[in-house]
């Protein structure tokens, strides 16, 4: 029974990425945009979390780092804070970071909690695991820059742009709460087990496998988005010498 749980498990920490698909719009939501409705906020925020395997992979590894309760309230709520800073901030003043470095990065976050929930950095680079609650202050931010990336491909005017921003940003934490219940109520299922000290270890595997597939995702879109402007940019030169 115990076997079953843990490929249960397993499959679908490896399966995340097909099953929550991508950020996409349906019709109707970029229609509910267009007619300017702000509830439709709420929806994205909330869908863009349930949706976001990067944040739902750091989510999941962060969980696996703490054993209390206590602790889980307070690194969440640290990381809720952090990455709403920035999330408000950023989207306020139109603070604009290339959205495929962030995504990187974002992927190094699930790498760092991962190895950080192996113990690697003592193992492999003989030096302690440094502040665990500082690093996930900084992953926060980063994270809010991503959501803030997500949130300014949408059509806001001027007076809007708070009200818009705050629905956003509840929808992300409602996203957030039931995104977090289901990884407990998962874990649960494991933690008495005997067999629970296997499943952790190779979840922690499985996600530093996916924190690598999802970086090179990122910088391989982004050496084809830089490329594909070099390219544009030097049929344009070429173009305009042949004119004169």
């Amino acid at each position: 029974m115990n076997g079953f749980k843990i490929l249960t498990a397993l499959l679908l920490l490896f399966l995340l990425p097909i099953c929550v698909g991508a950020h996409e719009l349906a019709p109707a939501e970029k229609q509910a945009i267009l007619n300017g409705s702000h509830s439709v906020y709420l929806w994205l925020g909330a869908k863009h979390m349930l949706t976001g395997v990067e944040h739902l992979l750091f989510i999941f590894g962060m969980v696996f780092l703490l054993k209390r309760y206590v602790d889980v309230l307070r690194y969440v709520t640290t990381f809720t804070v952090a990455h709403s800073i920035t999330l408000a901030w950023a989207t306020y003043y139109g603070v604009s970071i290339n959205y495929i470095l962030v995504e990187a990065f974002i992927a190094i976050s699930v790498l760092y909690i991962a190895m950080a929930n192996l113990d690697a950095f003592r193992r492999l680079f003989r030096v302690p695991t440094p502040n665990m609650f500082i690093s996930v202050m900084i992953f926060g931010l980063v994270h809010g820059m991503g959501l803030s990336e997500r949130l300014q491909e949408f059509p806001m005017t001027g007076e809007h742009i708070l009200i818009n921003t705050l629905l956003f940003n509840i929808g992300v934490e409602f996203g957030q709460i039931v995104a977090l219940s289901c990884i407990l109520l998962w874990l649960s299922l494991f933690r008495k087990s005997n067999s629970f000290e296997f499943f952790r270890k190779i979840s922690n595997y499985g996600l530093i496998a996916m924190s690598f597939l999802l970086f090179f995702m990122q910088i391989s879109t982004f050496h084809y988005h830089h490329s594909a402007e070099n390219t544009g940019t030097q049929m344009h030169t070429n173009s305009t010498f042949m004119m004169e």
